[in-house]
């Protein structure tokens, strides 16, 4: 389990490349209602053509709904306790906002609250939905709601808990809540709401949930779909209603996918980088006894045996191993060649002289 950590969950948001700054500016002031500081969500420019629009090609035997919504809990404020909510629903009421559906109160119960109703606007096919909703009491709180089939609820239960890591702080029979993050005055929770009867959640092309995790290994032969990386740091999947996830892995250890031959290149290239290695240092070990022996004396002769003896021992042994064929083989020492002793040149002897021939000598 992760620390607590803002962004441990994100949305992204794939748009036309023209749409990207008016979409954060639409989107982002609606956040600045909880907290000013929260980015949770990126806006991407879409480069992919075959991604756009595709639901819209697909026969709609059933009513589907968008599967993603972003909810907005604001706490009570001013005298009446609802200008906060009133003031931020104004602002769906604008251009290019338009209203989706409402959320009506079940039959044989009363709505104390008409002006709370949980009204959804949009402002794209391929957008989530936005709602705001009022909390009487508690934190305010981000909800990112995944609306789930009747059919795979057990299952996209049990995926979303394999991902976040632990259980969810509220569960009922058509709705479970994940905290993802706490803060002092509000929180950021992930939901999933079941759809009753025949209404399916229709994957929204344009939006991809990513979930920071400290191991991806360990999950990916659980997950119901292929699990693909795309960086190296990054993996994508679907979850069973068919809603893109990526996985972000921030373990400090994480392994880089490399195919076989890969692999390969990497361990020939290491091993061309050895062999260049240890033939320069056989070379310079060459160029290096050359010069020692043509010039010893006769005594370090004697010394440049016995290095080469060693030098031979150290041959013997590298035999072991698997690249002996790539080692040069090692010259022959050199041994100065002897020169025969040269007899010192005769000097005639020089002839005695007595005392009686030295005229002019005193004594």
């Amino acid at each position: 389990m992760l620390p607590s950590d803002p962004y441990r969950l994100q949305l992204h948001f794939l748009v036309d490349p023209r749409e990207v700054l008016p979409l954060a500016k639409l989107y982002q002031p609606v956040l600045n209602m909880i907290d000013q500081d929260l980015h949770i969500f990126n806006v991407i420019a879409n480069t992919d053509d075959e991604t756009v629009n595709q639901s819209f090609c697909q026969p709609k035997p059933v009513s589907r709904m968008p599967s993603v919504a972003m909810m907005i809990f604001l706490s009570e404020e001013g005298p009446l306790g609802y200008e906060r909510v009133q003031t931020a629903k104004r602002r769906f009421e604008k251009s290019p906002w338009r209203f989706h559906h409402s959320e009506h109160v079940g039959q044989g119960k009363i709505n104390l609250y008409p002006y709370n109703s949980s009204d959804y606007f949009y402002t794209s096919e391929e957008l989530p939905l936005w709602a705001v909703r009022m909390v009487h009491c508690g934190k305010e709180s981000l909800r990112i709601v995944l609306f789930t089939s009747e059919e795979s609820w057990a299952d996209m239960l049990e995926f979303y808990k394999l991902i976040i890591g632990y259980e969810p702080d509220m569960t009922r029979d058509d709705f479970c809540m994940f905290t993802i993050h706490s803060r002092e005055h509000y929180n950021v929770q992930f939901a999933l709401k079941k759809l009753k009867g025949e209404t399916l959640p229709r994957p929204l092309q344009s939006v991809k949930l990513q979930f920071k995790v400290p191991d991806v290994g360990s999950l990916v032969p659980l997950f119901p779909n292929v699990c693909k990386p795309i960086s190296d740091n990054l993996w994508e999947t679907k979850d069973h209603d068919g809603n893109v996830i990526t996985i972000d892995v921030v373990g400090k250890h994480h392994a880089k996918s490399s195919t076989p031959t890969e692999s390969a290149m990497m361990t020939s290239r290491a091993r061309s980088s050895s062999r260049s290695s240890r033939s320069s240092r056989g070379s310079v070990n060459s160029d290096k006894s050359v010069q020692s022996f043509t010039s010893v004396t006769s005594s370090s002769l004697s010394s440049s045996v016995t290095s080469e003896k060693s030098l031979s021992l150290s041959d013997v042994i590298s035999v072991t191993t698997p690249e002996i064929e790539d080692r040069p083989p090692a010259l022959p020492p050199r041994v100065p060649l002897k020169k025969p002793p040269v007899d010192p040149p005769c000097v005639p002897e020089r002839p005695k002289q007595s005392l009686v021939g030295l005229k002019g000598f005193y004594v």
